[in-house]
């Protein structure tokens, strides 16, 4: 039988995946959930990056591929909806694809002749095939009906060419279908389904080791010690929990951890370089967890408000350092990772690498200003040099005497006018003055409902920064810059985000940003949580400004 539709014929090559990537379901074909590369992550150093959200439903495994070869990963996902999505390391929308049909697979990232591939499967059996930048390269119909299943992608036959692994089926790079079942792909260590193969015992042979998510086994070497452990997650019913099973390579159990609501299929990776493996998983109440296999501890760490299907281990932006990916079965894709600031300019090494400045330099571009205060810190500020004037005479000595005088006075006199003015129009608005409606970060809103606290400056503020946050006049929020305020708002609504960030995202400057968050925050739409200390809070969303944006 053949699966072919009429397209031009690709040569797709075998996988060689960098190991700071995950590609597919559970890392590799044989589904070990296990990744070899170091990391140096300080575990109780770990923060949200960034946050995306969709409107879709999420139910499998999100992956991560270096897609244009500049040697930073894409994350890529489906939903059951049908979409396709692509991720930058800064959590931006690279690319998506709408299939127009349910999807059943998470995708799977491979190697062509001209690039990379992404592939996934319908509902009606449909392999769809696109290139790294979102386009259709293929499509093969295999006529099937399919309900969920796992995408893998390797060299079966050793020809040199990739092929398609999903279930007990596996289609050569023309779409040919060849002749493998579940126990002939084992024997070649390819996993069929939901079922991870290894060679535990190093007898020649892989053993088959069965799960369905969140129960996926992981094959791994844990201890650094040469042979492999193979990890389980096992309901025990009489005490209603789930334990971590860890067995050694002759199945005998070595320790067991408690892993209560477990709702993703654990994975294994050394995290903070100490030549150990951790287990990581997260739960049906959104934490993350991490077991430490020195002592079993188990750390934990609240990240999200609803389910976790899946985690994955990725050094997003090949520093050397692993992140971590959650999917939220409500549609959101958490990054989280460290906060490292290398050249301590107040932006984290995280935030330089996605908005491509120094982290090894307070000023990137040399221009005297460092990169957090810097709106454009990549580009010289353009310095004017005034020639040297022989002196003028008395009457231009006099006039420009006279003109520092009224500069003086406009000084003076111009923050006492705009304060005036500033109560007389809040007095207005509480006498019902001033009720026509105006735009207000993107929408109609009465002046009316603020009880003129939309006018007001913000005095003793919980941030402890410059007194350039405490104070913010008209000009600098309503006359000039709403567009301003509409892309924080934009940003905030995304997910919570520290002050720093923020200003690096928007390519501001703190202080700036910092005036708007307070004055939106006034206005109930953002939060400022000054918890962690410091002077970078984070900036939180509220439900009005959730409620606005749906």
């Amino acid at each position: 039988m053949d699966f072919r539709r009429c397209m031009p014929l690709l040569v797709i090559l075998a996988v060689c995946s960098s190991a700071q990537e995950w590609p597919m379901f559970q890392h590799d074909p044989a589904h070990t959930g296990s990744v070899d590369s170091a990391s140096n992550l300080d575990l109780s150093d770990i923060e949200v990056l960034w946050v995306y959200r969709t409107d879709d439903r999420l139910y499998y495994s999100p992956v991560a591929g270096d897609l244009n070869g500049d040697g930073r990963l894409e994350v890529v996902f489906t939903t059951l909806e049908g979409m396709v999505y692509a991720l930058d390391i800064g959590g931006e929308l690279v690319w998506s694809y709408d299939l127009g049909k349910p999807l059943v697979s998470s995708p799977a990232i491979g190697n062509l002749s001209g690039g990379r591939f992404v592939a996934f499967v319908s509902r009606d059996g449909e392999v769809i095939l696109l290139d790294g930048n979102g386009r259709v390269l293929q499509v093969y119909d295999t006529g099937l009906e399919l309900y969920s299943t796992s995408v893998a992608v390797g060299d079966v036959n050793d020809d040199g060419a990739m092929d398609i692994v999903f279930n007990s089926v596996v289609l050569d790079s023309n779409g040919g279908l060849m002749d493998y079942d579940i126990e002939s792909l084992a024997g070649r260590g390819y996993a069929g389904d939901y079922t991870a193969v290894a060679d535990a015992d190093a007898d020649g042979v892989y053993e088959t080791y069965w799960g369905q998510p969140p129960k996926m086994p992981v094959v791994a070497d844990l201890d650094g010690d040469g042979s492999l452990e193979v990890v389980k997650a096992v309901d025990d019913k009489k005490r209603q929990t789930t334990d971590i099973l860890v067995f050694n390579w002759s199945q005998e159990l070595m320790e067991s951890v408690e892993a209560e609501g477990i709702s993703s299929p654990p994975v294994a990776a050394d995290l903070d370089g100490d030549g150990k493996k951790e287990i990581v998983f997260c739960d049906d109440a959104g934490w993350l967890n991490i077991i430490n296999v020195n002592d079993w501890d188990v750390d934990t760490q609240k990240v999200m408000d609803s389910k976790c299907i899946y985690i994955i281990p990725a050094d997003l932006n090949g520093d050397g350092t692993i992140e971590l990916l959650m999917a939220s079965s409500e549609g959101q894709i958490y990054a989280l990772g460290s906060l490292r600031d290398s050249d301590g300019d107040g932006l984290p090494d995280y935030t330089e690498d996605v908005i491509g400045t120094d982290k090894l330099s307070q000023d990137t571009d040399g221009d005297g200003l460092d990169d957090m205060r810097d709106e454009e810190p990549k580009t010289p500020r353009e310095i004017e040099v005034v020639e040297d004037r022989p002196a003028g005479n008395g009457v231009e000595l006099f006039t420009a005497v006279v003109a520092l005088l009224a500069a003086a006075i406009i000084v003076v006199a111009g923050p006492i006018a705009v304060k005036w003015a500033r109560r007389a129009r809040g007095s207005m608005s509480r006498r019902g003055g001033l009720r026509g409606a105006v735009k207000r970060f993107g929408r109609k809103v009465d002046i009316g409902e603020s009880d003129g606290s939309f006018f007001d400056g913000r005095r003793g503020s919980k941030v402890d920064v410059e007194r350039e946050w405490t104070e913010v006049t008209d000009s600098d929020f309503v006359d000039i810059e709403d567009g301003f305020a509409r892309k924080l708002t934009d940003l905030v609504a995304s997910g919570s985000i520290l002050t720093e960030d923020a200003a690096a995202r928007l390519k501001t400057s703190k202080i700036k940003l910092a005036k708007y968050a307070m004055m939106l925050e006034k206005e109930g739409y953002v939060r400022i949580d000054s918890s962690r200390g410091g002077n970078n809070p984070l900036l939180r969303p509220t439900i009005k400004l959730r409620r606005g944006r749906t």
